[in-house]
């Protein structure tokens, strides 16, 4: 995308470089940055489409650089996060600080997916209904008139 003539481009472009300026970890490389970014949008815009267009791409490339230094939002890593179950809050915790005595002492649960163990009956008796609401009736249908494949 290019700038059209318009100034709305350049305004995005310095709008998202403002933004990304923000995200970076050290603060004299904030201002650093904020004081070249006034300098470089203070300039009036070229007269040439041309012109125009290769300094809004090599904004472009800039910003893009930006990004990759400040990278995303941080994203939480640990502690506990919440979740939903029948309407209720439920906070999930780690493994490691479950009560015990809520465990019931036995090792493994009655049914667990994540290991490859049993499966959980909700989640097969979902499984089944959808089958029989897309229409298929039994496995004959997957493999034909009784053959291997």
């Amino acid at each position: 995308m290019g700038p059209g003539g318009s100034q709305l481009a350049f305004k995005t472009l310095f709008k998202d470089f403002s933004r990304a300026i923000r995200k970076l970890p050290k603060k004299f490389e904030r201002e650093e940055a904020v004081d070249d970014l006034r300098a470089a949008f203070a300039k009036p815009l070229p007269a040439t489409f041309a012109e125009q267009n290769e300094l809004y791409q090599t904004g472009l490339k800039r910003l893009a650089f930006l990004h990759m230094q400040t990278g995303g939002a941080p994203r939480p890593t640990s502690g506990s996060r919440t979740i939903y179950s029948k309407g209720t809050k439920v906070e999930v915790k780690p493994a490691d600080k479950v009560d015990p005595s809520l465990v019931g002492g036995s090792d493994k649960a009655p049914y667990s997916n994540w290991h490859g163990g049993n499966l959980d009956p909700e989640s097969v008796q979902k499984h089944q209904r959808l089958l029989k609401r897309a229409g298929f009736k039994n496995n004959a249908d997957a493999i034909g008139n009784g053959g291997v494949f």
